[in-house]
């Protein structure tokens, strides 16, 4: 059941002033929970993905991805290389550094592309990826714009025949609320203690001489300003997450709507709740 109505509250780590280096390690945060965390409602999560994405990626016969407010990447880098379909990360706060590591790691070397100039998602201005044959994405982030950029998404998305896909981990319910509240900023503790033993273990213990090391055990785990933001600002996430009726008001007031099928559902695995946004050209008759 959804909560009441959206209130657009604010994040912190999405705001000019928020220190950069603190903003790395919560979008490094989002990431490893996406790619790291070996639990059955995780994995099962990504999955769901890949196979919604791949279900549009069929219907529109797009050969290529672009994803837009991209982060840390969350699960697009997987999604890619398990569908094998190249995606481009992209973002108005690009994460290079951390999108170059991406690139090294596993399979996504051959799958993973990105842009490392600012993008501006209500503008796709990169010719290349504003091909009809492109899929958008935008996954985790939906929540973070007012119905009026939302609308300037979806009008950019339609001048460009381009099938869309918002994915969000969350609702705006008690379901999601009240466990994240009593379980979120623990786990994200622990899950930083977990990924430094590991860093110090697997480089034979070189990862002590390094700054950056101490600098991430300081605010993570010994004064635990990351999983303290990552839990604030996950729970205004939650708040701030579209309904179906929202999203569908938004989409309907843009330019050539009806040009597009729109289509929101709920997906729940494990108690981890999932929600898809998506639009599709309409097949001409």
């Amino acid at each position: 059941m959804v909560l009441g109505h959206r209130l657009h509250l604010l994040e912190f780590h999405e705001q000019q002033w928020f220190p950069e280096h603190i903003r790395e390690l919560v979008v490094e945060t989002l990431y490893l929970i996406w790619t790291q965390v070996p639990m059955p409602s995780m994995s099962m999560a990504q999955s769901v993905v890949c196979r919604v994405i791949e279900d549009v990626l069929r219907e529109t016969k797009c050969v290529e991805m672009v994803d837009l407010c991209s982060g840390g990447g969350g699960p697009m880098p997987s999604v890619a290389s398990s569908l094998r379909i190249p995606v481009t990360l992209t973002d108005l706060f690009p994460q290079a550094e951390h999108w170059e590591r991406l690139q090294r790691s596993g399979n996504t070397r051959q799958f993973l592309r990105f842009v490392k100039e600012p993008v501006d998602a209500t503008n796709l201005s990169v010719g290349r990826l504003r091909k009809s044959n492109v899929l958008r994405t935008f996954c985790l982030s939906l929540h973070h714009f007012q119905p009026q950029d939302v609308r300037r998404f979806l009008n950019d998305t339609i001048s460009a025949q381009q099938p869309i896909v918002f994915v969000e981990a969350q609702e705006r319910s008690l379901r999601f609320l009240v466990p994240f509240f009593l379980f979120a900023y623990p786990a994200t503790w622990l899950l930083w203690v977990v990924v430094l033993t590991l860093r110090i273990v697997l480089s034979n213990g070189k990862a002590l001489l390094d700054k950056n090391w101490w600098m991430t055990l300081a605010l993570t785990v010994v004064v635990p300003v990351v999983p303290l933001i990552v839990w604030v600002d996950g729970l205004v996430s939650g708040i701030r997450t579209y309904s179906q009726e929202e999203f569908l008001d938004v989409a309907v007031t843009c330019t050539n709507s009806a040009s597009y099928d729109w289509s929101v559902f709920t997906k729940i695995y494990w108690g981890f709740v999932m929600t898809f946004y998506r639009g599709t050209p309409k097949k001409s008759s």
